[in-house]
């Protein structure tokens, strides 16, 4: 066995990462898939294991980890496989663990494709048929299937193909489904830790312990996953800083929302308060200033009227002493009592 001792400057508990990373490595690692798919025949034999009814049977071109540059500035992307067969383009990815953005980058990744294959004046027509195969331990549309097949259709008649020559397809390693070759099952089986169970997947088990014998793949291995591993601090780091910013921007306008609400109903409570409170006053002293002058008026009024009053008996009182009025007809047209008139004539 050769010496796979490789020193890449990175921190103590980095390197214990990275040195687990490259024990657990399997096929279903990334870049440990890339480089057994580096033989050609293997990658045929899976190609023909997914697509049967393509009879798929020459390799034209084919590179592993290869990297496609779109126009400047935009989007660069690093293909597990590419490759060409009998006039077809693939692109193969081992995808552990969903980013949740499955769908829209084999979009990408097909567009990317066209543009490396279609040149300047060449006719739309010389595009071949191209095909993104995406492998992931997770059910991506949960319906338990091993394979998702999508192509372009009439949304109202789905007998009408668009026939771009599109096709994407999802494999899902764990699946249930009886939707699948034996030959094909068996491969996603071995991707999830299973002991091969037919010749190709001992083929595959057998490139796989021999690439993690070369120095040259560990230390490449390495290089590969400390970028993975930058790339995921920097998307934690991110992710941190616009949660806390979202958190922020969320906490003050429900902050805002509660506190107006919470002074509103404090507003009013205290208002009500104060309102009845200064409602009691004023009315309490407005009732006493009503009062008060309804008091003199009532007072003056039966003033007046008993004034009046006085003044009509002592005027009967002296009809009745000078013999004009006789006592009864006094008193009747006083309008008081016997009492009360007599006692104005003992005045």
């Amino acid at each position: 066995m050769r010496n796979t001792t490789v020193t890449i400057t990175v921190s103590e508990e980095d390197q214990r990462i990275l040195d687990r990373r490259w024990e657990e490595a399997g096929i279903e690692n990334d870049y440990i898939f890339s480089c057994v798919m580096r033989k050609e025949s293997i990658f045929l034999q899976l190609m023909q294991r997914i697509f049967p009814e393509l009879h798929l049977s020459k390799v034209e071109k084919h590179s592993p980890q290869m990297i496609f540059y779109g126009p400047a500035g935009s989007k660069s992307v690093r293909y597990d496989v590419y490759s060409e067969i009998d006039g077809k383009v693939f692109d193969v990815e081992m995808q552990l663990t969903s980013r949740k953005n499955e769908p829209k980058r084999t979009r990408y990744y097909q567009c990317l494709m066209d543009e490396q294959v279609l040149h300047k004046g060449e006719d739309y027509a010389k595009l071949p048929d191209s095909y993104v195969v995406m492998i992931s331990p997770q059910d991506l549309f949960h319906q338990g299937r091993h394979i998702y097949r999508f192509r372009n259709y009439e949304q109202a008649d789905r007998n009408l193909e668009l026939q771009d020559g599109t096709t994407k397809v999802f494999l899902n390693t764990n699946g249930t489904s009886n939707d699948i070759l034996p030959e094909l099952k068996n491969f996603l089986s071995l991707i999830n830790g299973d002991e091969p169970a037919d010749e190709f997947c001992k083929e595959v088990e057998k490139e796989v312990l021999e690439a993690k014998q070369d120095a040259e793949t560990r230390r490449n291995f390495m290089d590969f996953e400390y970028m993975k591993m930058l790339a995921e601090i920097d998307a934690r780091e991110k992710g941190l800083s616009e949660g806390r910013e979202q958190g922020l921007k969320e906490g003050r306008e429900k902050g805002l929302k509660e506190g107006r609400e919470k002074g509103l109903k404090e507003g009013r409570e205290k208002g009500l308060k104060e309102g009845r409170e200064k409602g009691l006053k004023e009315g309490r002293e407005n009732g006493l200033k009503e009062g008060r002058k309804e008091g003199k008026e009532e007072g003056l009024k039966e003033g007046i009227q008993k004034g009046e009053k006085d003044g009509a008996a002592r005027v009967l009182v002296a009809l009745v002493r000078d013999g004009v009025l006789t006592l009864e007809d006094a008193v009747k047209r006083s309008g008081l009592s016997d009492e009360e008139f007599k006692r104005q004539m003992a005045k």
